[in-house]
């Protein structure tokens, strides 16, 4: 048998028996000292037989074990005070609305802490009197709330493109890390006083909060960052190629991702079902089923809110990391004239493009227009400059020279224009980059509502509609990793025409797809095409370049070498090159 589908050595039913077996050895031992040989009466240790448990003792200091010394005539206020914590936590049991967490969290919080010591309304009660059970529930989950949001912040803040940001988060973070709680309460309790102003209204109490809320936040930070690093650059570029900003990237897309990310379990690593995964047989082993289901519970919980669209805490964040991101606001929707206007106009114009990475020359001059309603394939080996050259189109590749005109737009502008020029072009990508914590419905109505301000109810009718037109209208409640690959590709493609683009670039759609779904794509793109689309088609699908296209050009080290009709590049290719790459395809 093979190792992957090896058993293991302990199954579920031998670890419950073993489990049961030890429970009853202990249940002996236990109910003899917890009940037969315990103490009941009595006011003092001294009273209690030491074979037993003292509850007489627990039972004379109930109120200091639960509230310290609080003033017994003010129990109820420490009751309230629990209570509103848990109120300000209770959206996180309803998950259409958890992301409102955010905003209830730090209200129930202050609610809290108002209600225990007072607040000018009550009578005082000094910090000092606090204790108990109830203290402890209260600084854990005060100090917790009050850490998540800045543990969010540096967190973004070591991923920030601006070096100053990164250095001075990750030298906090570090340092706060290395530091041995117990010496950071030490600080706050004996070095403070000497370092801080005498007029600051913190006391000791106070200040060991807001030490554990600082030290809490610098290991929330790496959970954050880790969580966001595990977030694939592909659902950033796909968010971008939507027209979403970055503010809007971070709230809808990254910042649920990364919250699902950031914990995948001892020892797992979180599936990423938007970049084309497809279960080979080691996926296929026992268990595998229940793990994956797993993940899509985490998913889900972490994008509750984005998943009914309805997330509106994390925009607080946003604001708040808002100086160290440096992409723009993009600007109004392109013009919504009908393409029979525009027929006899260059949709696409590319003027003398030049890209580099590095001293790597990838685009070399290039000259190429594309008509409104006209298909272009492109075709040419690997690292002929084929994917980079629609990613520039579409705005995801920076190009150092050159102009890229798209509707009469130029691509470089800023402001509303180079806005409407990346938002005039759909784009559809080899790994599909379909959101994973939304439903295919959802990720096809969050571009129309986040940049074209369709209402909720607007925005599904027209992502219903699209699904219907590629087929998997039957598919709109479920999530990409429930869905196979072309039925992910054709999501993409609905998701990308939900935009309503006047030019739809695809990237190698079909490269990731196993042979027998290739033909459901390429049939929804044909009808694509039959309904006037202009499109640019990088692929190595000959039969659909023959079917489809109106011109076929050819790459190679950045440079197009051929263009013509399909007939007659297929046919008799003019250059040598393009005949040994067409050779090697028959071949």
């Amino acid at each position: 048998m093979s190792p992957a589908f090896r058993k293991p050595a302990w199954s579920r039913w031998a670890a419950l028996a073993l489990a049961a077996a030890v429970a009853l050895v202990l249940a002996g031992p236990a109910a003899r000292w917890l009940i037969l040989d315990a103490t009941w009466t009595g006011d003092s240790r001294a009273a209690c037989d030491p074979a037993g448990a003292c509850w007489a003792m627990i039972t004379a200091r109930a109120q200091q074990i639960l509230i310290g010394f609080y003033p017994s005539g003010h129990g109820v206020r420490v009751l309230l005070a629990v209570l509103a914590l848990a109120a300000g936590l209770s959206p996180l049991a309803i998950r259409r609305h958890a992301g409102l967490v955010l905003a209830t969290a730090p209200l129930g919080a202050v609610v809290c802490l108002a209600l225990m010591g007072g607040a000018r309304l009550l009578p005082s009660v000094p910090s000092a009197y606090w204790g108990g059970l109830a203290l402890n529930l209260i600084v854990g989950a005060v100090c917790a709330i009050f850490a998540l949001p800045l543990g969010v912040l540096l967190g973004l803040a070591r991923q920030s493109p601006l070096p100053v940001i990164r250095l001075l988060a990750g030298a906090y973070v570090e340092t706060a890390r290395a530091a041995p709680l117990i010496v950071v309460l030490f600080a706050a309790a004996v070095l403070a006083p000497l370092l801080l102003p005498p007029a600051l209204p913190l006391d000791k109490l106070g200040r060991a909060m807001v030490a554990i809320t600082l030290f809490e936040a610098a290991y929330m930070a790496e959970a954050v960052r880790g969580g966001l690093m595990a977030v694939p650059r592909g659902q950033r570029e796909a968010a971008r190629a939507l027209g979403l900003g970055p503010s809007r990237t971070l709230v809808d897309v990254v910042l649920p991702q990364g919250a699902a990310h950031g914990d995948p379990g001892p020892g797992q690593q979180l599936h990423r079902p938007s970049e084309g995964h497809q279960p080979s047989l080691c996926d296929r082993r026992p268990g595998h089923h229940r793990r994956a289901a797993q993940r899509r519970r985490r998913l889900r919980l972490a994008g509750a809110g984005a998943r009914g669209l309805h997330l509106r805490g994390p925009v607080v964040l946003a604001a708040v990391f808002w100086p160290v991101t440096r992409r723009r606001r993009p600007g109004a929707p392109p013009s919504d004239r009908p393409p029979e206007s525009r027929m006899s106009q260059a949709m696409i114009e590319i003027d003398n493009l030049q890209k580099w990475y590095g001293d790597q020359p990838v685009l070399r001059g290039l000259d190429l227009k594309v008509a409104a309603g006209e298909k272009v394939v492109v075709l040419g080996p690997s690292g002929s400059g084929k994917s980079t050259l629609i990613r520039a189109i579409n705005g995801l590749e920076p190009h150092q020279a050159g102009t890229i005109r798209v509707d009469g737009q130029d691509l470089a502008a800023r402001g509303r224009q180079g806005a409407a020029a990346r938002r005039a072009s759909g784009m559809v990508f080899q790994a599909f980059n379909l959101f994973p914590h939304l439903t295919v419905l959802d990720n096809c109505a969050l571009a129309p509502m986040r940049v074209l301000g369709l209402s909720r109810a607007e925005a599904k009718d027209r992502a219903m509609a699209l699904l219907e037109r590629v087929r998997i209208a039957s598919h709109a409640d479920k999530y990409p990793v429930q869905l196979s690959g072309g039925q992910q590709q054709r999501a993409a493609i609905a998701r990308a025409l939900a935009m309503a683009p006047k030019v739809m670039l695809f990237d190698e759609p079909t490269s990731a797809l196993d042979p027998e779904m290739v033909g459901e794509v390429l049939e929804v793109m044909r009808g694509l095409a039959a309904s006037g689309m202009t499109m640019i088609v990088v692929t190595h699908e000959m039969g659909f370049a023959r079917d489809v296209a109106d011109r076929v050009i050819f790459m190679d080290e950045g440079k197009i070498l051929e263009a013509g009709p399909p007939a007659s590049f297929f046919a008799e290719p003019r250059e040598a090159r393009a005949r040994a790459f067409l050779g090697r395809l028959r071949a």
